[in-house]
C-alpha cells in the first residue's frame, strides 16, 4: 500500500507540474484552436490518473532519490506496544544452517526497507484514510447533487410536440452522424439550453416560445456538446478533482477544461454555420443569457451558457473566428507532441525499478568472517562465534542464542556493529545486563527480525539503568519482541533510574516497530484511560487502537463523544471497528449522525452494521426522503443498482 500511495502522490506532482505549464503557456497557447486547447487537457487527465511512462524519466528517479533520502534521514519516534494478544512468527530456522539462512526472507529486516516499513505504517495510519474518506465523500456528494438536479429537471419536463422542431432535430442528428433518439423537452425552470443524460439524451429548452434561428443555433449547440461526449469529458475531470482533492493545481484545470468546452464547442459550431452567421449566433447566446437568474446548473450537464463574464469573452471569440490556417495545424501538431513528451518526461515514482535496485545490492557472505573473534573448541559448544551477512553494503552479525545477545559489547563483537536476530531466544534466570553504558554506548543496528526474546529478568535493586539496551546513541533499534519479562524488582534503591524495555536512555536513536509483553502487565501499566488520552494526544493511532479496545462501555462511549466533537475521522473509524456488530453504541451514534447529517461518521458506522440494521435505517431514509443517505446505505447493502433504478423512478 505504501508504494502505491508513493505513486499515486508522484502522479499528482507530475500532473501539478503539467497543469502549471499549461497555465504559463497560456499567450503560446491562445495561438492554437479552441478545440486544440480543450482537447489538450485529456493529456494531463491521462497524466493524473495512469502511472504509466517510460522506465527512466528524470522526475521518476528524483522520486526515488527524494525517497531514499526520507527513508534514511527521517525521525521516528520510539514506540513499544503492549497488545494482550501473541504475535504470530513464523519457524526459525536452524541455528547455525547457511541454507536456513539464505532461504529465510530477509528483505523485510533491511535498515532502508525497516525505515519503509515505518514510513508505510504512518501513512496508512494518517494520510490514506483520510484521503480515501476525503475522496469518497466529495465523489458521492457530487453524484448526489447531480441526481437531485435530473430529478428536478424531469419532474418540470414536458415534452416538445412541435413537429417542425422535432424535424430540425432530426436533421441536425443526421448531419453530425448522431444514430441515438435525443429528447426535446421544456422546463421553464432552467436557466439555459441544457443537454443532460449519459444515455438517455435529453436537450432542455426553458422555454418553447423562442425564434427559428435561435432554436436552430441552440440545437446545433447542445448535439455538438453530445457528438463530442462533452458530459463524459467533464465527469471524469470531476472523478480526477476527487481522487486529486488535495492539490491546488487541479481545481484550475477543472476551471480552464469548462471555459475550454463552450469555446471550442462554439468553434466547431461555427465551422458549421460558418463566419457569416457568427453575429446571429453571438445574438443566441445573449438572447439565452436573459433566462440567467433561475435554477443553477449543477457539474454534469453542459449548457449553453453559464455566466455574464465567459459570455463575454465567447462573443469576443466568435466575432474573431477564422478557420485554422496551415501553419497553425502544424505548430498544434509540435505543441501536442511537445505536451506528450512532457507528460512521459515528468514520469511517476516506480516502486519495481525501486524493489530491483534493493535486490541487486542484496548478497550473502559465502563464509563466516572467522578473523572477527578467534573460535576455540569452547566457544564453538557455547554458541559464541557469530555468522556474518552482508546487505547492501553492511555487515550484519546473526545472534541466534543467549549466549551470542549477551556478547554484544565484548570482544570483536563491538558496540558499533549492526546485528540480527534470526531465532527466539529463551533467557535464563541469570540478570541481565544492559546491552551499552555510558562509557561505552550502543551505537550500532539490532534489529529483531521479528523473533522473540523471552524470560529477561532484572532484580537488581541498585540498578540506575534499566531494560535490554541500556544506553544508545544515535543507534537503530527495531522489530524486536520482548516477552515475559520481569524489571520490577529493579532499580529500588536507585536515586535516578532510567527504566525501558527496550531502551532505557537513547541520545539520537531510533528505538521503533517493537513488541513488548510484561511478564506481569497489570502491575507495570499506567491508569488506562491516562494511556488513551496520551496516545490520543500524540496523535499514536496504532496505540490508541489497542488502549481503546481495553476500555468498557461507559469508557468507550465518552471517548467516542469526544472524537466526534473533535471531528478525528481516523480515529472514529479505528475506534468503530473495534465493537461489535449492531453494538449498541453502533445504534446510538447511527441516531446521532444522523440527525447531525454528518455523512462521513454515518458511512463508517454502516460497516459495522448488520443486514437488519442497515434495512431499518434504509427505511427511514426512504421515509424522510433522505437522498444521500439512501444512496450510502445503498451502497453498503450492495444494491447500487437498486438506488440507480429509485432515481430513474423518480421515486
Amino acid at each position: 500500500m505504501n508504494a502505491v500511495l508513493k505513486i499515486f502522490l508522484s502522479l499528482s506532482v507530475s500532473g501539478g507540474l503539467l497543469i502549471l505549464i499549461m497555465l504559463l503557456g497560456k499567450r503560446l497557447k491562445d495561438k492554437m484552436s479552441r478545440q486544440w486547447q480543450y482537447y489538450i487537457w485529456l493529456v494531463v487527465i491521462v497524466r493524473l490518473l495512469f502511472p504509466f511512462g517510460p522506465e527512466v524519466s528524470l522526475l521518476g528517479k528524483t522520486y526515488q532519490t527524494i525517497d531514499q533520502a526520507i527513508t534514511q534521514t527521517a525521525p521516528a519516534t520510539q514506540q513499544e506496544f503492549t497488545p494482550d494478544t501473541m504475535v504470530d512468527h513464523s519457524t526459525p530456522p536452524a541455528a547455525g544452517t547457511e541454507s536456513d539462512i539464505a532461504n529465510r526472507p530477509i528483505a523485510d529486516d533491511l535498515p532502508d526497507a525497516s525505515l519503509l516499513q515505518d514510513v508505510r505504517v504512518s501513512l496508512i495510519d494518517h494520510v490514506w484514510l483520510i484521503w480515501l474518506m476525503v475522496m469518497f465523500g466529495m465523489l458521492i456528494r457530487k453524484i448526489t447533487i447531480y441526481q437531485s438536479f435530473i430529478r428536478y429537471i424531469r419532474a418540470g419536463m414536458t415534452p416538445v410536440s412541435d413537429m417542425e422542431q422535432l424535424d430540425w432535430l432530426s436533421r441536425v442528428a443526421e448531419q453530425l452522424s448522431i444514430k441515438k433518439p435525443i429528447e426535446l423537452c421544456i422546463n421553464p425552470l432552467v436557466s439555459s439550453p441544457l443537454l443532460t443524460g449519459f444515455f438517455h439524451p435529453c436537450v432542455v429548452l426553458p422555454d418553447a416560445d423562442i425564434s427559428q434561428k435561435d432554436f436552430q443555433y441552440i440545437i446545433l449547440h447542445e448535439l455538438i456538446h453530445y457528438k463530442r461526449r462533452d458530459i463524459f469529458y467533464k465527469w471524469l475531470v470531476q472523478i480526477t478533482v476527487c481522487l486529486h482533492w488535495f492539490n491546488p493545481f487541479v481545481y484550475l484545470m477543472e476551471r480552464e477544461v469548462s471555459r475550454s468546452c463552450e469555446f471550442s464547442c462554439d468553434e466547431a459550431v461555427l465551422e458549421h454555420i460558418g463566419s457569416d452567421n457568427a453575429q446571429d449566433y453571438g445574438k443566441t447566446l445573449l438572447d439565452a443569457m436573459a433566462a440567467i437568474g433561475r435554477y443553477k446548473e449543477k457539474p454534469g450537464p453542459v449548457t449553453l451558457n453559464e455566466n455574464k463574464q465567459l459570455l463575454k469573452e465567447r462573443l469576443g471569440a466568435i466575432m474573431r473566428f477564422q478557420k485554422q490556417s496551415g501553419a497553425v495545424r502544424i505548430l498544434s501538431i509540435v505543441l501536442t507532441m511537445c505536451v506528450v513528451l512532457g507528460a512521459s518526461f515528468v514520469g511517476v515514482y516506480s516502486a519495481a525499478a525501486a524493489t530491483d535496485e534493493g535486490s541487486m545490492n542484496m548478497k550473502k557472505s559465502s563464509t563466516p568472517k572467522s578473523d572477527d573473534l578467534p573460535a576455540t573448541d569452547d566457544s564453538k559448544a557455547m554458541g559464541t562465534t557469530m555468522k556474518t551477512l552482508d546487505i547492501n553494503g553492511k555487515t550484519y552479525y546473526l545472534v541466534h542464542n543467549e549466549t551470542q545477545l549477551r556478547a554484544i559489547g565484548t570482544g570483536a563483537y563491538g558496540m558499533d556493529k549492526n546485528y540480527m536476530q534470526q531465532a527466539d531466544i529463551q533467557l535464563s534466570a541469570d540478570e541481565w545486563a544492559p546491552i551499552g553504558t555510558w562509557k561505552n554506548p550502543f551505537t550500532g543496528t539490532f534489529t529483531g527480525n521479528g523473533f522473540e526474546i523471552t524470560g529477561l529478568t532484572m532484580t537488581d535493586p541498585d540498578a540506575e539503568i534499566i531494560g535490554l539496551f541500556g544506553v544508545a546513541k544515535h543507534a537503530h533499534i527495531y522489530n524486536v519482541t520482548l516477552r515475559d519479562y520481569d524489571i520490577m524488582g529493579a532499580g529500588k534503591n536507585a536515586a535516578n533510574k532510567s527504566v525501558g524495555a527496550i531502551l532505557a536512555i537513547g541520545q539520537g536513536s531510533r528505538s521503533y516497530d517493537n513488541f513488548v509483553y510484561p511478564k506481569e502487565a497489570a502491575a507495570n501499566a499506567e491508569d488506562d484511560s491516562s494511556q488513551i488520552e496520551k496516545h490520543y494526544k500524540a496523535g499514536s493511532l496504532k496505540l490508541f487502537r489497542i488502549a481503546f479496545s481495553k476500555l468498557d462501555e461507559k469508557a468507550q462511549s465518552k471517548w467516542l463523544d469526544k472524537i466526534y466533537t473533535d471531528n478525528r475521522i481516523q480515529f472514529w473509524d479505528a475506534a468503530i471497528k473495534l465493537l461489535e456488530e449492531d453494538h449498541a453504541l453502533i445504534q446510538r451514534y447511527a441516531k446521532k449522525t444522523y440527525t447531525d447529517s454528518n455523512l462521513t461518521c454515518f458511512y463508517i458506522l454502516t460497516q459495522n452494521m448488520s443486514d437488519g440494521l442497515l434495512e431499518k435505517w434504509l427505511d427511514k431514509a426512504l421515509k424522510d426522503k433522505n437522498l444521500t443517505f439512501q444512496s450510502v446505505l445503498f451502497h453498503a447493502m450492495d444494491q447500487d443498482e437498486a438506488f440507480e433504478e429509485l432515481l430513474e423512478n423518480g421515486n
